[in-house]
């Protein structure tokens, strides 16, 4: 449905809310009661996309003491795997395993790129 300007939009956004609101939260309400947890969820990627299971997540991240297996910096881990295998290598902070990514996992060009910032400074 075309409008002829924002508020005209907002507007009936506005008014289509309140006649379903009930609808709405009555939705909300049995999704919350079926949907299931973050923990189960969590759970399940883990078992989906690196076949370990949440109590493995939480062993290999006591093994590095809660911290980045590169920075050691305490914080959110994410799990490293070798793309081409599968292979879990460790966890890593978010920014280290963007690193690892965006070199494409390879030692040739981390080492290039550590030959450039030698030579830069």
């Amino acid at each position: 449905m075309p409008f002829k300007d924002l508020e005209q939009a907002k507007e009936y956004r506005r008014r289509y809310y309140q006649s379903n609101k009930a609808k709405k939260l009555d939705y909300s309400k049995k999704y919350r009661e079926t949907v299931v947890t973050s923990e189960i969820s969590r759970g399940y990627y883990l078992k989906n996309k690196y076949n370990i299971t949440e109590e493995d997540y939480i062993v290999l991240r006591a093994k590095q003491n809660n911290a980045c297996a590169i920075c050691n910096i305490q914080t959110k881990l994410h799990v490293d795997h070798d793309h081409e295998t599968g292979q879990i290598r460790g966890l890593l902070c978010l920014k280290c395993n963007t690193a690892l990514g965006t070199f494409g996992d390879s030692v040739e060009g981390l080492e290039v790129a550590i030959n450039y910032l030698k030579a830069i400074k």
